[in-house]
């Protein structure tokens, strides 16, 4: 099962001839190194000072690159930061991130703070969603933006369409196409600002109440406790040993994890198509809800990691699996609902819980039965 995630991950990549894959703390295409092939890298802090000549593939805590990519920037981290040249396009999502170099295609980024310097030049479009969104450099093509606040005061060849609580426009501002926004206020457009159809359209401030995210945060705790509760009883030797993975391999697990929500889909559409020729073409809805019950199942095993944790920290030895796993889901539950920020620690839970699951799996199956 493992190698064929392997080379289905490897047969998306695109047109590189091979790929390299790195799973450690620190991470480093030094100056001066040419790497030939898709880089895969998943570790604490990833940077990328050489030239990588395919795709990469970056997950991590801090990603920055200040070389060059030849084709795209894949990356899920708390700080990403583009200082050099990516021909392709940049897909990011993470706490900050500070786009400051070249981008050949398109940029489509998430986070809670994202900020397009003066410097930075994409000559695409730009899709970016976050809390505070800042672009001052230049832009080919069209920008969409959604968040709390948005500032704009870059070079825009297209069309800009925002939304937003605040939406604010600089001197520096120059849109060649129509500014259509939907804000709280309307905009002051300055005198050094070159701006062409403007188009405002008022929205109320949404600020939803304690009450709702109370429940929500509730109604969470209770389905993930649950579904723990619910693992640990149909397959009690998973149960515990995704967890063990996941403490004594981290960065492992976020690799296979990363590399199975790639693979996944793809060996599922080819045993699809493969199946309605020679038939079996119901093994692909079988691999998807196998896919399905393991991506459920990520958060919890996050979860009693979490819980595990914090119950050693502070009650010792005394707690058991329902006290771990309870207090791990009701932490991650809460963490989850914060805005912006509860969607990046989901995708990494996501990701990091799917990959133990897939690696306990494969352990437990190679492990000789008891005689």
């Amino acid at each position: 099962m493992r190698w064929l995630l392997l080379v289905a991950f490897v047969a998306a990549a695109g047109s590189a001839p091979a790929a390299t894959f790195r799973s450690e703390d620190r991470i480093v295409v030094p100056r001066g190194e040419v790497l030939e092939d898709d880089l895969y890298a998943f570790g604490q802090t990833i940077v990328i000072e050489g030239d990588v000549r395919g795709d990469v593939v970056a997950f991590g805590s801090n990603v920055q690159v200040p070389g060059r990519v030849h084709g795209d920037l894949i990356s899920a981290t708390q700080d990403l930061r583009v200082d050099g040249r990516v021909d392709g396009s940049v897909r990011g999502a993470g706490q900050r991130l500070v786009l400051n170099g070249e981008i050949g295609k398109d940029a489509i980024v998430a986070g809670q703070s994202i900020d397009l310097s003066p410097q930075a030049t994409v000559a695409g479009d730009v899709t970016a969603a976050g809390a505070t969104l800042r672009l001052s450099g230049s832009v080919g093509g069209d920008v969409r933006m959604e968040g709390r606040k948005v500032a704009l005061d870059g070079a825009v060849g297209g069309a800009v369409q925002a939304r937003a609580d605040e939406v604010s426009i600089g001197d520096q501002a120059v849109v060649k196409g129509p500014l259509e926004y939907r804000s709280v206020r309307q905009a002051s457009i300055p005198s050094g600002a070159q701006v062409g159809d403007v188009r405002w359209q008022p929205a109320e401030r949404r600020a939803p109440g304690p009450v709702w995210f109370l429940l929500g945060w509730l109604r969470l705790s209770i389905g993930l406790f649950a579904l723990g509760l619910v693992a640990a009883w149909v397959a009690p030797k998973l149960a515990r040993e995704a967890p063990a993975t996941l403490r004594a391999r981290p960065w492992v697990s976020l690799g296979i994890g990363a590399m199975a929500l790639v693979a996944a889909p793809l060996v599922g559409a080819m045993v699809f198509g493969v199946g309605l020729l020679f038939g079996g073409w119901w093994l692909a809805a079988l691999l998807f809800a196998a896919l399905l019950i393991a991506m459920s199942l990520s958060f919890p095993t996050v979860g009693l990691v979490v819980g595990r944790w914090l119950v050693g920290r502070f009650a010792g030895a005394r707690g058991g699996l329902a006290l771990m796993l309870a207090t791990g889901v009701v932490l991650l539950a809460l963490v989850i609902r914060v805005p912006v920020v509860g969607a990046l620690v989901a995708f990494a839970a996501l990701v990091l819980g799917l990959g133990a699951l897939l690696m306990a799996g494969w352990h437990l199956r190679r492990a000789p039965a008891p005689a």
